[in-house]
């Protein structure tokens, strides 16, 4: 069904829609987008529409605006364009405040949720006395060169594969901090390529590193959830892998962020900044 879905059936939805709905209509990348921001936008005045992929949320808009349809936007992740600078000028296109949905509740208080639902009080105490930092901020700073690296497969187009990855591969099970040459050998496996220079990335991962890229925009969400999976297993936590997967403590993570946390955003005031450009459009509760 995903494969038939394109901007210009997503840009019919809304032509159809607007025979019987007046209100606003907003693309998300994704189902569980959908979901999230369904909890926090006015549903009667704002229909939430699943792209099913970002491109496509953003190809529906850039026909709709050519065709001078009013009152619709897109959200969609940042991912790394804050860092390229090769994102869509447009002003209906509004980006995650950090990488991606998932790095944006991650930099919310909804961590602190989970990690005293999941985390062992004594052992995150230990952890943050011995390296002199958050949770937070330490798992982002171990992940970072594993966003480097999915930048450098941005930039230098070879196509590495990151689904599936299995962090304990490289995070180390005591410390929680990452062996950057593992790191690069088990996303070389994973992708079947073994033409990526190993040399040649670390030269490339140290000159991004030299830049000071804000972590929040570097870090993808799946890995930083993926690093606290392993880390709750036995630096921060005493539960079996199978009890925290990466996909419970992302719903976790989805259920613990209300509406006062995303009412603290950028992406919330650029929303409100919308409504007063496109009254009487409304898309917030």
């Amino acid at each position: 069904m995903k494969e038939f879905i394109t901007p210009a059936t997503l840009a019919s939805q809304v032509r159809m829609l607007r025979t019987q709905f007046s209100g606003a209509c907003m693309f998300v990348e994704g189902d569980t987008d959908a979901r999230l921001f369904g909890n926090f936008m006015n549903r009667e005045s704002c229909k939430i529409i699943d792209s099913r992929g970002r491109e496509k949320a953003i190809g529906a808009l850039q026909i709709l605006e050519q065709e001078g349809t009013p009152g619709v936007l897109s959200i969609v992740d940042a991912d790394f364009t804050r860092i390229t600078g090769s994102a869509t000028e447009s002003p209906n296109l509004l980006l995650t405040d950090g990488h991606d949905l998932e790095i944006m509740m991650w930099m919310s208080p909804a961590l602190e949720k989970i990690l005293a639902e999941f985390g062992s009080e004594a052992k995150m105490s230990s952890h943050q006395e011995r390296h002199g930092m958050t949770i937070r901020d330490f798992i982002l700073q171990h992940v970072y060169q594993l966003g480097l690296l999915r930048l450098y497969s941005l930039e230098q187009g070879v196509h590495l594969t990151f689904e599936g990855l299995s962090y304990e591969d490289f995070l180390d099970n005591k410390q929680l901090t990452c062996d950057t040459k593992k790191m690069i050998t088990a996303v070389k496996n994973k992708s079947q390529n073994k033409s990526v220079n190993d040399q040649d990335v670390l030269q490339i991962l140290h000159e991004h590193s030299e830049k000071g890229h804000e972590a929040h925009q570097v870090c993808c969400g799946h890995d930083v959830i993926g690093a606290l999976s392993v880390g709750l297993r036995r630096v921060l936590g005493t539960y079996n892998a199978n009890e925290v997967r990466a996909d419970v403590l992302e719903r976790s993570l989805r259920l613990a962020y209300d509406q006062a946390f995303f009412h603290q955003t950028a992406l919330y005031n650029e929303l409100l900044t919308w409504q007063q450009r496109n009254a009487p459009y409304q898309v917030t509760a």
